[in-house]
């Protein structure tokens, strides 16, 4: 039997390894290992905001000083802000566990055009006069478990104040702590699944239809209520938070395009002047954004009453620019890159 020579082995050995070298320095392989950083940063913000709700929550609920109440309520009620932020950016991450095990509802329930929360809170609190218990709110409707039951609580005017009343505060610290159960279990084991990708085109793919339908829905957020005039089908109307989360939006599905998406389009002219005509799209709404009264909520009450057609001009004019960058990302995006968008996206709202 004929051996084979020593070097002929030698030889193979230096392709594989040289195979191996290729694939882990690819391109699609480093993409991969940012979209991972990404998605780890963006949970452990989540976790920190929502935390330091929780905390917030705890010590507005111990107040006695009628003189540190209003100050403890504040501070409340801008650490629900900062949660709110992390988890308009953390939405974005349409994939792995948060769907597979439907999670987003225990973070925010959205759209409530029946009012929902505000019921589904009344009836818990009814049901539940003894002392509330995470687990208690756990097997509860998804409804009364996120930030949209936490804003009920901190900012409805309509409702008894939360100062002092141990029923509302019982269920915001619950909620609170649930939440960050929620993201531990979020940051801890997203990635226990690995991602399919397998190649650059499974990569595009992906990062593409995440903010494809990140971007549709933001926009479906701000026209709800915007097309229709109709101040309570804003987002977060009770905190006046809604222009400002989707400001938040915004500049994450901006991060999302430059970090993860835009280095596939420099390779030819054609596809580097289309990259930069997002990049510039992105921009412009976000200044557009930062330049609107705080409080959409105010700016619809004030048009129903009043008829004011420059705030209808200037909401008209906002609506229009976002909708130009919706379509330019759900669909000239997947057009250029060559990839298919899992969702129905079109111009029509």
């Amino acid at each position: 039997m004929k051996k084979t020579p020593i070097n002929h082995f030698r030889h193979l050995y230096k392709r594989c390894l040289l195979v191996c070298c290729i694939l882990v320095t690819s391109p699609v392989f480093a993409s991969l290992d940012n979209l991972i950083k990404h998605v780890d940063t963006t949970y452990t913000n989540l976790t920190t905001q929502v935390e330091r709700l929780h905390q917030s929550s705890q010590q507005l609920c111990k107040t006695t000083s009628p003189n540190q109440q209003p100050a403890n309520l504040t501070a409340t009620q801008q650490a629900w802000r900062n949660a709110m932020n992390a988890w308009v950016k953390a939405d974005l991450i349409n994939f792995g566990l948060v769907v597979d095990e439907n999670i987003a509802w225990r973070f925010q329930f959205w759209p409530d055009k029946k009012n929902l929360v505000k019921r589904k809170v009344e009836q818990f609190l009814q049901q539940h006069s003894d002392t509330i218990t995470d687990q208690q709110l756990t097997n509860a409707s998804v409804i009364v478990q996120g930030l949209s039951a936490a804003e009920y609580l901190l900012f409805d005017s309509k409702t008894s104040s939360i100062v002092n009343n141990k029923q509302r505060c019982q269920l915001l610290v619950a909620i609170s702590s649930v939440l960050v159960q929620n993201s531990h279990y979020l940051q801890k084991h997203w990635n226990t699944q690995p991602l399919d990708v397998k190649n650059q085109h499974d990569y595009l793919t992906l990062v593409s239809n995440a903010l494809a339908s990140y971007l549709e829905k933001t926009y479906k957020k701000w026209s709800l209520a915007v097309l229709k005039q109709n101040p309570y089908f804003a987002e977060s109307w009770r905190s006046q938070h809604s222009t400002v989360n989707i400001q938040q939006s915004l500049v994450a599905a901006d991060t999302w395009y430059q970090q993860l998406i835009e280095p596939y389009l420099q390779d030819t002219k054609a596809k580097k002047a289309f990259a930069k005509s997002i990049s510039t799209s992105f921009q412009q709404n976000i200044t557009q954004f930062k330049q609107l009264p705080a409080s959409l909520f105010s700016m619809l009450q004030t048009i129903k009453q009043h008829e004011k057609n420059s705030a209808k001009e200037l909401l008209q004019k906002t609506t229009q620019q976002f909708r130009q960058l919706k379509k330019q990302i759900t669909v000239y995006l997947p057009k250029t890159l060559d990839v298919s968008i899992g969702f129905n996206a079109n111009d029509g709202d």
